[in-house]
């Protein structure tokens, strides 16, 4: 009657003071329920035996004095079997339970009088006895089985979250994907610095907010996949650092059984049709390919497994809109003039005009390494890299770019982490995350550096030369360091959950706008007369010198991401639980 009374209370408490600002992510699920006999009377005592039939990992719990057991920090999977033991019943036994992503899989159990001491019986699973996955807050999980089966252009993130009606690319619920928190294998993979060209909108593009996204490349290899959820108003305060969505990802792990596979996708010009609205239509040259392997097994059996994923995407398409063609207002023959005047002037060729393709090409490796320790310990070590490029260069009807005019951007992504979870007794378990995760983009061009020039033509046409002016000094590092522990502790029918977590990002931004100088012209005429209108630039007052501006940090901070929360779920009964708890965030400069 106490701890009802206080549970009450204490949700009271909580209700009051929950925050709107929900860092801590989940990559576990849990399996609760209660124990009783054909008469409907709880058993108190009852040994329940949960066993990951992938890896042979046995977890082991007892039920209380009203029938109730739980098992916290499962693995998300399939495979799963229940074992129950009680003098003078009959062992219960049953296959093919699914553990998914931060859920609660509930399972009760019906035991049978042992009047003859016969062997066990195996059962299978009633659909109405099993609720799994009950939904805390708005969320949506995504499970393996259904990640293989959905189409896919991309094999990307977004590829998967658009089956909810609440998403646009990266948008959830009508949110900028700046507000967005990623998270693999609960560590936070975000774009840390934001720097995004404004025209991607409010949904981004497929890669949008997350670290390599302006080289068009995704955090990590679809194939290392095994689970995603997406929550939008999670109750949970172990959720937090967002206001759009938290996505979190489980990667996929190796088992006792050696698996492997290998894929291609791939598409070009012969895939697509010849004719539209019953006329025959041009066809260029592209290339649009993703291939890759996975392999899993066993090192030790239900000892030590691996997971190892790598995948290679490529994609080259021609520039559209060719000068000198009906969806261009540029003539060729002025092009090429103002390509001669820039050699004969200043021995700069400012690139092509015609033929042109852009690429866009990434590598992703993943590798992950679980031990089972001991029978209360599991450790996983995983590390994710991504190695990428993407070419900027547009042309339009009423906009050109010479060829030197776009850049590549490059990037690296190398992420490591270590998670140990521990059954630290049969009331207390730990779940404890470090990672590291560095970033390192450049932007490469053709040619010498050169100011970039803007000549208008005809008044509402441009063209575009010389190196872009955001491309000519850019780089990014980013360090950033995260250190997450939640403990839970068991006691009656609450679960009580207190953690905190803390980020901390290192930046060196290297970038300075204009530093080669922007050149305006107002008509094709001044730019052959050698006229500006207006000219722009950046000038270091302690040293100009190009290698020293692009080698020396314009801006170097750190910045910390904490959090810090507590938390009581209360199971009523079988079907009512109840849930609060309190969080506080803060950011340190």
């Amino acid at each position: 009657m106490r701890q009802t009374t206080w549970s009450i209370l204490f949700y009271f408490i909580f209700f009051q003071c929950l925050p709107t600002a929900l860092i801590g992510q989940e990559t576990t699920g849990r399996l609760q329920g209660f124990i009783k006999d054909n008469a409907g009377i709880t058993l108190e005592g009852a040994q329940v035996i949960l066993t990951n039939q992938s890896n042979g990992k046995k977890y082991q719990a007892i039920s209380k004095s009203d029938g109730f057991y739980s098992f916290l920090q499962l693995p998300p999977a399939s495979q799963y079997e229940a074992q129950v033991s009680y003098v003078g019943f009959k062992k219960f036994i049953e296959n093919g339970i699914s553990i998914s992503l931060g859920s609660t899989t509930l399972l009760s159990i019906e035991l049978e009088l042992d009047f003859n001491g016969l062997e066990e019986v195996l059962v299978y699973a009633n659909p109405r006895d099993i609720f799994e996955n009950p939904k805390k807050g708005n969320e949506t999980s995504i499970s393996s089985e259904t990640l293989s089966n959905i189409p896919t252009l991309n094999r990307s993130i977004q590829d998967a979250t658009r089956l909810m009606p609440e998403s646009n690319l990266n948008s959830f619920g009508g949110a900028n994907y700046r507000f967005n928190n990623l998270s693999i294998d609960g560590l936070a993979t975000n774009d840390v610095f934001g720097f995004q060209e404004p025209a991607s909108g409010a949904a981004g593009s497929t890669a949008s907010g997350t670290p390599g996204g302006l080289a068009g490349t995704q955090p990590i290899g679809f194939g290392a996949i095994e689970e995603l959820s997406v929550k939008i108003a999670p109750f949970d305060v172990t959720y937090g650092n967002f206001s759009g969505a938290s996505i979190n990802v489980v990667t996929k792990s190796g088992s006792n059984k050696l698996r492997g596979n290998v894929y291609g996708f791939g598409r070009n010009q012969w895939l697509l049709g010849n004719y539209a609205g019953g006329e025959k239509q041009q066809k260029d040259k592209f290339i649009d390919s993703q291939a890759g392997f996975s392999l899993g097994g066993p090192i030790l059996k239900n000892k030590i497994f691996y997971f190892l994923n790598v995948e290679h995407a490529y994609n080259r398409q021609p520039l559209l809109n060719t000068p000198g063609t009906e969806n261009s207002n540029f003539p060729s023959k002025l092009l090429e003039q103002i390509a001669d005047t820039l050699i004969s002037r200043y021995d700069y060729d400012p690139g092509k005009i015609r033929d042109v393709f852009i690429e866009r090409a990434s590598t992703k490796y993943f590798l992950r390494f679980d031990f089972n320790l001991s029978d209360k310990h599991q450790l996983t070590v995983r590390n994710n890299t991504v190695i990428g490029f993407a070419d900027n260069l547009e042309w339009s009807q009423n906009f050109f770019n010479f060829t030197n005019q776009g850049f590549r951007h490059n990037t690296f992504v190398n992420s490591t982490q270590a998670e140990l979870r521990s059954n630290l007794s049969t009331n207390i378990s730990n779940k404890l995350t470090l990672g590291h995760t560095l970033v390192r983009d450049q932007r490469t061009y053709d040619g010498e550096v050169f100011p970039h020039l803007e000549i208008t033509y005809n008044t509402a046409n441009t063209i575009f030369a010389g190196t872009y002016r955001e491309a000519a000094i850019y780089g990014l590092n980013v360090n950033t360091s995260q250190i997450t522990d939640n403990l839970s502790i068991y006691k009656g029918k609450n679960i009580f959950t207190i953690g905190g977590t803390a980020e901390l990002s290192e930046i060196q931004y290297n970038f300075l706008t204009a530093y080669n100088g922007r050149w305006q012209y107002p008509s094709v005429e001044s730019f052959f007369q050698d006229w500006p209108s207006r000219v722009r630039g950046v000038f270091n007052i302690q040293n100009n010198d190009f290698e020293f501006n692009r080698n020396t940090p314009s801006a170097e901070y750190a910045v910390w991401l904490l959090g810090f929360y507590a938390q009581d779920e209360y199971r009523v009964n079988e079907k009512l639980n109840l849930q609060g708890g309190v969080r506080v965030d803060m950011q340190v400069h």
